[in-house]
């Protein structure tokens, strides 16, 4: 039997090599490798028993190369910053289908929709941890609720290091396109400064920390079409270094804040913070419903991996299954409002460690230091 083709863009980075390494496990796809540097790619190569192909961001006949020969294309190269919408354009000219594992779909404007349309082709964006899951996951919590969900309250942190690429698309996502810090979701409208910083956070794994109020567009979103009139997210930062380093670029002028220098700070910072723990990423949700006796539910999300990189190249694999499977309509789709829950929770399930529960209404999610 013929295995489809999937050809990874950036595959020995992180999430690249992760993604790799989760089709080769499979068996249902043959994962092409692509990269720039010959040499990481023929160890990668080696150990998978999968076929490369050398190809360059910066070049739309490299790439034009790579995505001919690959019915569906995945982008773990970045930052988006820097490659932008080179390979989903190259996707699109050769008729290929797309996954991203960074971007959002409104930061695609130079992918016409009607095209993708009008092609078959099936692209979806933001197929990773955050954004991607984090958007997902509010969904498993309004399905398993017994009535409608009215509020909802998250939490993502944990220890990881930074690759350059995750460090300028992190610093990136926290610009006024992505979201609005200190912000929350009132009556189902945005309002802004309500919240505050919470000092003293106490999570599972991760000891004390920082909570930086933060809500995000995808959220905000996903909020709405789910009909959650009450919304609350956080960055839970366990290690004083990196909010420090964040703060200082909170005062930088736009153009500074995802320049080398700012990268370069913000990894520093995190390995501080880093230092004598093992990686842990925690997406965290405590959600209140309605039930038809018109008595409040409390629902608790709690997902702990030992790999964030893991949990993106998951997205992804999920993203692909669904393109190969159909299960995705043409056009372009963030991956949060298009996959299958129960597809997506079912493959993490394998990688982490998941519990959905109903608990006490009103019960505290995390113990709180100073607000």
């Amino acid at each position: 039997m013929t295995l489809p083709i999937v050809g990874i863009v950036g595959a020995t980075g992180t999430v690249g090599t992760a993604l790799a390494e989760q089709l080769h496990a499979s068996g249902r796809v043959r994962p092409v490798l692509g990269g720039r540097d010959r040499g990481k790619l023929d160890v990668l190569a080696r150990r998978l028993g999968a076929q490369t192909q050398l190809v360059e961001v910066e070049s739309a006949r490299s790439l034009a190369e790579f995505c001919g020969a690959c019915p569906i294309v995945v982008n773990c190269a970045g930052p988006w910053s820097s490659v932008g919408e080179r390979v989903a354009l190259a996707s699109l000219a050769t008729g290929s289908h797309y996954v991203d594992v960074s971007a959002q779909a409104f930061q695609f404007v130079a992918v016409q929709r009607e095209d993708l349309a009008t092609r078959g082709l099936r692209f979806i964006a933001a197929a990773g941890s955050v954004p991607g899951l984090s958007g997902l996951l509010p969904r498993y919590v309004a399905e398993s609720a017994p009535g409608r969900l009215g509020s909802l309250r998250v939490f993502l942190g944990g220890f990881e290091r930074f690759s350059p690429a995750a460090a300028a698309d992190f610093l990136g996502g926290m610009g006024p396109d992505h979201g609005a810090p200190f912000a929350a979701l009132r009556d189902g409208r945005v309002v802004q400064r309500t919240l505050d910083r919470i000092d003293g956070l106490d999570l599972p794994y991760l000891g004390q920390g920082i909570a930086y109020p933060y809500l995000s567009r995808e959220l905000v979103a996903v909020a709405l079409r789910l009909g959650i009139r009450r919304l609350e997210a956080f960055h839970v930062f366990p290690g004083h270094h990196t909010v420090a380093a964040l703060s200082t670029l909170g005062h930088a002028r736009p153009s500074e804040t995802t320049s080398p220098a700012a990268i370069r700070a913000l990894i520093e910072a995190a390995d501080l913070d880093m230092a004598g723990k093992r990686p842990v990423q925690l997406l965290l949700l405590d959600g209140e419903s309605t039930d038809v006796r018109g008595e409040t539910r409390q629902l608790r999300l709690f997902v702990k991996a030992d790999d964030g990189y893991a949990l993106t190249a998951t997205m992804a694999q999920c993203a692909v299954d669904a393109i190969l499977a159909g299960g995705v309509p043409e056009g372009l789709h963030d991956a949060a409002t298009v996959l299958n829950v129960d597809d997506v929770i079912a493959r993490l399930d394998r990688i982490a460690t998941i519990s959905l529960a109903h608990v006490q209404p009103g019960a505290s999610f995390v113990e709180e230091g100073t607000v």
